[in-house]
């Protein structure tokens, strides 16, 4: 059946004409009587004619692939499935779902699949026609045109965009009987007119330093705030940890044990994207130099989940498409470097995700993708209006078979879902900008990661590198990111439902004292770059946070330079802050949640040691410490760890409290100043809870594992 494969007429177009014809219609088309049955449901909004120009109207035999979307079950409780899972005074705690569960969940009642399909066949379209999904979120048959215009009492034309260069196909209004609104979403197609994502460009001729300018795209970046050369590696030892951070700093400062097992089906996934591929040369350079006594094989690699065309290492994107594109990444040399040796003998997964096309260029949108590839339901997943990945404009999301290029640097096979399982524990060191994203796109994007969550998956993000602003600035004029002051939060650290990571630095508490083998140092917030956090301006505070925030503003805001506002942001639009003084979100999602040490790292990159420093390290940190407490429990025959937030929060007592340092990053109105908050007693949003204490000891003496 036509649903069950793209369709190449119209490039990305859902139409196939069966019967060509040069004519508009045989007559002129009548407006149609709406039954008194029927009642509208859904319209173009007034602002379609600005950008498309309605054309000629579909010949009567075009076969269209209709798909009509059930309104799901259970995304009002799905939240409080997940925090009665997640907390550890809960009978239920651990007790995750199956993917197929999950699925079943949220799945749409049976009477609505039924009512559908019985208004279907009434209405003349054959029950052998008609199938549901496999995540049983759509009723999906072919139709003729004429027979879907008399379905919906709707009229289906093709539509030119403001460039000219793009075609869709669409109604501007369609209706549905009375009885079965309650039961649907929408129809595809219907009023939806899908931007034209194919921006053509001749990577070949580019020079490497122009496509290594692009590599950020427009929205999204790594969080490796910046690398140091290291000339003195001899240097590298038990004293030396406030300088160079190594896996045995780590588990001196966290008290982590070696990794002693290797349980399977419990590597650390770490996400990757942005032309940024590790080396195999430096990682086996580096583990062999740095940790002769772990004796890591050398061609421990991690394992490819290449998800879209992509490509692993920077080895084979030399092999694959040549050394003109770049590719040699921080932010994957410290992902890898950082994690492997501290969870050993466990493995890594690497989830490099996006063919190399839209690795270099670009995307509005981002992750969708990859959710697709662990998560099949995602890619067809209905939620807040938004089915599937982003087409329009604003959060374009890629588009498989690339239109743009050929392959290798072109995928050009389907765009792939549920392809991986997703591992344990996902480690993600890049982010973006929440206000220029639309909101209905992060709330569906963050209800997947509460459908991981379900599932006993941690995802952890890095709450980036530029305190209460972004790598685009902070928001001034028309709600642009600029040289603004109103504070900038990052998407998807912002979600509810992940475990964003701030940064810290260690230092000797007397520098002028000897030095002392294996000592525990000072933590304190970054000082070299700004470690993010702040509150979301489309997520409300989180319940199970609500009371640390509420403590913070209780100490510290009556001392702030500058106010607040209480309202959610609608898609970036900031027209109704209007006092210049009122900068951040009092009721939003606070972040970071944690923090780990972010400064400092050792590693060795295009062949030379050197140390990096960002969020892009205590992210992956985070991501180890989990991965080796899930080892203990898998080991004791115990459920994954999963959403940890819950169990985190209500115990403070397992963190050391970061007091010193702030994250400055936006300017005040005068441009005088950079404001930002200050760290405090217990929870704030420079470094979250604090760095682990008794972290492993709590967990595994509270569930039982001791």
């Amino acid at each position: 059946m036509l649903f069950r494969s793209l369709v190449a007429a119209f490039g990305l177009q859902l139409a196939l004409e069966v019967v060509a014809s040069p004519l508009l219609r045989d007559k002129v088309p009548v407006k149609r009587d709406v039954p008194s049955t029927h009642r509208l449901h859904e319209r173009h909004p007034p602002r379609t004619a600005n950008h498309w120009t309605k054309r000629e109207r579909l010949s009567r035999k075009t076969v269209l692939p209709m798909r009509i979307g059930l309104k799901q079950r259970n995304l009002d409780v799905g939240h409080s499935r997940l925090m009665d899972i997640s907390n550890p005074k809960s009978a239920n705690y651990g007790k995750h779902m199956t993917a197929e569960e999950v699925i079943d969940f949220f799945a749409p009642a049976q009477s609505s699949v039924d009512a559908v399909i019985d208004w279907l066949v009434s209405s003349g379209i054959d029950r052998k026609r008609i199938s549901q999904s496999a995540n049983k979120q759509w009723i999906q048959f072919d139709a003729a045109a004429e027979e879907a215009e008399d379905l919906l009492v709707a009229d289906f034309y093709y539509w030119e965009d403001s460039t000219g260069s793009h075609r869709d196909i669409a109604c501007e209004e369609y209706h549905v009987p009375a009885h079965i609104q309650e039961h649907i979403d929408y129809a595809t197609p219907g009023i939806r007119l899908r931007a034209n994502n194919a921006v053509k460009r001749d990577l070949s001729k580019r020079e490497t330093n122009k496509i290594s300018a692009l590599r950020e795209g427009p929205h999204f970046t790594n969080t490796v705030a910046h690398i140091n050369a290291v000339n003195d590696v001899p240097g590298v030892n038990s004293t030396s940890c406030s300088s160079f951070i190594t896996a045995d700093c780590i588990r001196v400062q966290y008290g982590v044990p070696n990794g002693t097992t290797a349980a399977a089906g419990n590597e650390l996934g770490i996400f990757e994207d942005l032309n940024d591929h590790y080396s195999t040369a430096d990682l086996d350079a580096f583990l062999a130099a740095v940790y002769p006594d772990l004796n890591i094989p050398k061609g421990t690699y991690p394992e490819n989940r290449l998800v879209d065309g992509a490509i692993g290492s920077y080895e084979d994107i030399v092999a694959t498409i040549g050394s003109n594109f770049g590719g040699l990444g921080l932010e994957s040399t410290l992902d890898f470097q950082s994690a492997i040796p501290l969870i050993w003998p466990q493995k890594t997964v690497l989830f490099q995700t996006n063919d190399e096309y839209y690795e270099i260029v670009g995307t509005q949108g981002f992750f969708n993708t990859f959710l697709d590839a662990i998560d099949g339901s995602y890619c067809s997943f209905s939620d807040y209006g938004e089915t599937g990945d982003c087409t329009d404009s604003s959060c374009a999301d890629p588009v498989y078979p690339n239109p743009n290029y050929p392959s290798p640097i072109g995928y050009q096979g389907q765009k792939q879902c549920g392809v991986f399982e997703p591992t344990n524990v996902i480690s993600v060191s890049y982010n973006g900008i929440e206000d220029l994203l639309p909101n209905n796109y992060q709330y569906r994007q963050c209800d997947e990661y509460l459908k991981l969550g379900l599932q006993g998956v941690t995802v952890v993000f890095s709450s980036g590198d530029y305190g209460v602003g972004t790598h685009l600035g902070c928001i001034g004029p028309n709600s642009e990111p600029n040289v603004g002051i109103i504070f900038t939060p990052g998407f998807p650290q912002t979600c509810p439902y992940i475990l964003a990571v701030g940064g810290t630095e260690l230092r000797r508490a007397d520098p002028s004292a000897p030095p002392v083998e294996w000592e525990i140092l000072e933590e304190v917030a970054t000082t070299q770059f700004p470690s993010g956090g702040g509150f979301s301006n489309i997520f409300s505070v989180a319940d199970y946070q609500a009371d640390a925030v509420n403590a913070y503003f209780d100490a510290v805001e009556s001392s702030f330079p500058f106010k607040s506002y209480n309202q959610t942001i609608v898609n970036g639009n900031f027209d109704n802050v209007t006092d210049v003084n009122q900068v951040y979100n009092r009721g939003g999602r606070g972040f970071p949640d944690v923090a780990a040490v972010g400064e400092n790292q050792l590693v060795v990159y295009g062949g030379q040691f050197g140390t990096i420093g960002g969020t892009s390290l205590s992210t992956p940190v985070w991501g180890s410490l989990l991965t080796l407490i899930n080892e203990k429990r898998i080991a004791a025959g115990k459920s994954t760890l999963g959403f940890v937030n819950p169990a985190l929060y209500q115990h403070p007592e397992a963190f050391n409290d970061v007091t010193e340092g702030n994250n400055n990053g936006c300017s005040s109105p005068d441009q005088t100043t950079l404001w930002g908050f200050p760290a405090a007693a217990g929870w704030d949003p420079v470094t979250g809870l604090g760095y682990v204490s008794l972290l492993l000891a709590l967990i595994l003496g509270y569930y039982g594992l001791n």
